[in-house]
């Protein structure tokens, strides 16, 4: 026994017939909304995804993500190999890069240890290093020892200020 649907189409009279269709077809139209729906939804998020404006290379050690532009800034994160990233600034000699992690962790990171696949040049300088420079503090001993040794180079003859 086949199973139909009756469906209501309107005649070019302006009049409402009622039209059987089998079921089958009910189904074969169900299936291919579906389908469609199915890859309507995989494929927009495919196009949202960009390409990483930088990679971290891999090495031995994981890179480390700095909240400054200096070796002795404090480390936020360590990043994995191939690891993508967002650059959003720069210093002016592109030494190091401030960049977005994924994890949305923003930090610097020396540019010579990731790949990037945009022109660096472009990208705003986000860091003055100048303002940046502190002298490393010494210890006191080490400071009395450097004023002891000029002392007595002054004292046998060697002109202040040459090492």
């Amino acid at each position: 026994m086949r199973r139909v649907t009756t469906v209501p189409q309107q005649d070019t009279d302006g009049r409402t017939r009622h039209c059987c269709v089998p079921t089958s077809v009910w189904n074969i139209h169900l299936v291919v909304l579906f389908v469609a729906l199915v890859v309507a939804l995989t494929v927009t998020p495919l196009r949202a995804q960009e390409t990483p404006d930088a990679t971290v290379l891999p090495m031995e050690e994981r890179l480390r993500l700095r909240d400054l532009p200096t070796f002795g800034g404090e480390t936020l994160a360590l990043l994995e190999a191939f690891a993508p990233l967002t650059v959003i600034g720069r210093t002016a000699d592109s030494w190091w890069l401030n960049v977005r992690t994924a994890d949305d962790v923003q930090g610097w990171v020396v540019s010579e240890f990731v790949l990037t696949t945009i022109d660096v040049t472009a990208v705003p300088i986000t860091a003055d290093l100048d303002a940046l420079a502190q002298p490393y503090p010494l210890a006191p001993a080490v400071v009395r020892r450097i004023r002891e040794t000029a002392a007595r180079g002054a004292e046998n003859g060697t002109r202040p200020g040459v090492f």
